[in-house]
């Protein structure tokens, strides 16, 4: 294997493109690859793929479209391509964005509703082993077609446990399941205990299992009705208090309605499953399965409202809340022993828990202490290019990707592959915006001319993808820093002889045939050079 073979999958181990099953692409020589076969395999989940697109066509054919046909197919398929922007963020502002990855509540109603459907099978001999076997190889089946989920995976690995161990006679205990559960994914792929979505899948169970019987027997309701909401509202509330911690870090908000949500939208989630997939069952009967469609499309519709208005309300989603690993840890070690203060009523664990709280308030001192003080430029390795100016508490940022869609969704990636706390509340520009005139930041001290950025007494040159700079022109000798991002259309030679740079910064996403000529020159002319795809991210901090 050549060592450049061997250089990608270090990079991809490194990246968790694996993790994410992200397509990667790389610059190789033609002595460096060699196609092994044109065959064409049909695989299980290429055939999970043919179905999941024959269900689509389905709904086109119903009438579906926009954004019932998103909400649809994200919750029966798993399939989030067709949300816009804006319903992701409605869903996500009010709490409801779970509901559209399938997870262990999408596998817990199809459960119930093949168990019923097949129940009279427990009438003949041998029938409740055809029963529970026809569960799990449907379970399965739905799995497969949605994507293998690690959340999906995780219910219906938890189920098949579950129902072997019943016919076995082997009761084990719940806390079992899980491990045991875990364990299984672990073994298939390690990597997953990385993502989100096995994290946050397993805490949400665990979280329920812990809290829900502590909880539910705070309030003994009389009413059916009122017994029922309350015992919705501590699953949610459960699942909730076990991964808001983790949720934050990884995605910056908090859903401040998410209960109200819940008991909202979790009925209508359940009667767009069923109704689904009756319709489905039906096919055969077109014109009964037509008119349950529109059910369907009401329901759909109706779940598209709450969302939107719970997300409109005032105060609906708290933004920018940034933790660390650390804070994560602290957190859930007051979750812990508040939940050990509870049940053991030792008044001498609320002493361990003012502590923690006290070493979380002081770390978070610390940490606005240095942003306060701090002065410096980052070029972050992540997958859209970003500068970072920061000034104190005061920051901008500047992103190739920036629009009014997206602005969480790109300070979140610049914090998810930062090693430092971002400010609270950075402004955030497209960086075509440098080329188009001068810009002068108040907040910041900063401002551009045509591409050249003045901040604290430094000139930093930025060369980006459709710039409109005439680079022969430039004569400027006393550049500080040269900034390369995305594939610039330009002459390096040109630009380099024109004016040195003190130094050269190569973004991440600028490809090897730009790389390898500034390199080069670099190299003949003495310029110091980083390449943040290799080097990790560039930050300079002023003195």
């Amino acid at each position: 294997m050549k060592l450049t073979t061997i250089k990608i999958l270090e990079n991809l181990i490194s990246n968790h493109i694996i993790i994410q099953k992200k397509n990667y692409k790389t610059y190789l020589k033609d002595q460096d690859w060699k196609l092994l076969s044109t065959k064409k395999k049909t695989t299980i989940l290429f055939l999970a793929k043919k179905i999941r697109h024959k269900i689509q066509e389905l709904y086109i054919s119903y009438g579906f479209s926009d954004k019932s046909l998103g909400i649809l197919t994200a919750l029966s398929l798993g399939q989030k391509g067709l949300l816009s922007p804006e319903l992701k963020e409605s869903y996500s502002n009010s709490g409801a964005m779970h509901i559209l990855a399938v997870s262990g509540l999408h596998i817990g109603i199809i459960y119930l509703f093949i168990s019923f459907l097949f129940s009279f099978l427990n009438r003949f001999p041998g029938g409740k082993i055809i029963h529970n076997v026809l569960i799990i190889v449907l379970l399965w089946a739905f799995a497969f077609i949605t994507g293998l989920s690690p959340s999906v995976t995780r219910a219906t690995t938890m189920i098949s446990f579950y129902l072997i161990g019943k016919k076995i006679q082997r009761h084990s205990g719940i806390h079992n399941i899980i491990l045991s559960t875990a364990l299984i994914l672990l073994i298939i792929n390690p990597i997953l205990i990385f993502t989100p979505g096995f994290q946050l899948s397993f805490l949400a169970v665990i979280g329920i299992i812990t809290f829900y019987p502590l909880i539910s027997r705070l309030i003994q309701a009389k009413r059916l009705i009122i017994d029922k909401i309350w015992k919705l509202s501590v699953v949610s509330f459960s699942a909730q208090l076990a991964t808001f911690p983790i949720s934050m870090f990884y995605f910056n908000i908090f859903p401040n309605y998410f209960l109200l949500t819940n008991l909202l939208v979790i009925p209508v989630v359940i009667l767009i499953i069923y109704s689904t997939l009756i319709m489905i069952i039906l096919i055969p009967l077109p014109y009964v399965s037509e008119i349950i469609s529109l059910l369907v499309q009401f329901l759909v519709n109706s779940l598209n409202f709450i969302t939107e208005q719970v997300s409109n309300f005032p105060l609906s989603v708290s933004r920018n809340i940034y933790l660390s690993g650390g804070d994560v840890i602290l957190i859930y070690c007051i979750i812990l022993l508040i939940f050990i203060l509870l049940l053991t009523k030792k008044i001498r664990i609320l002493a361990f828990i003012l502590s923690i709280i006290a070493i979380f308030q002081i770390n978070n001192l610390i940490q606005t202490n240095k942003m306060i003080i701090g002065r410096q430029f980052i070029i972050w390795n992540c997958p859209t290019d970003n500068i970072h100016f920061i000034e104190g508490e005061k920051s901008l940022l500047f992103s190739e990707k920036f629009n009014a869609n997206n602005k969480y969704g790109i300070l979140a990636l610049a914090r998810k592959y930062s090693s430092i706390n971002l400010s609270k509340n950075p402004d955030t520009i497209n960086i075509k915006k440098i080329y188009e005139s001068t810009i002068r930041i108040k907040k910041t001290g900063i401002y551009s001319i045509n591409g050249i950025v003045w901040f604290n007494g430094k000139k930093i040159l930025l060369l980006a993808e459709n710039n409109t700079l005439e680079t022969t022109t430039i004569k400027i000798p006393d550049i500080d820093f040269l900034i390369i991002l995305g594939k610039p259309e330009i002459n390096i030679d040109n630009l380099v002889f024109a004016g040195k740079p003190g130094e050269i910064i190569i973004g991440a996403n600028v490809p090897e045939w730009i790389i390898h000529p500034i390199l080069s020159q670099a190299r003949t002319l003495n310029i110091s050079t980083h390449s943040v795809k290799t080097d990790g991210a560039f930050i300079y901090t002023f003195k």
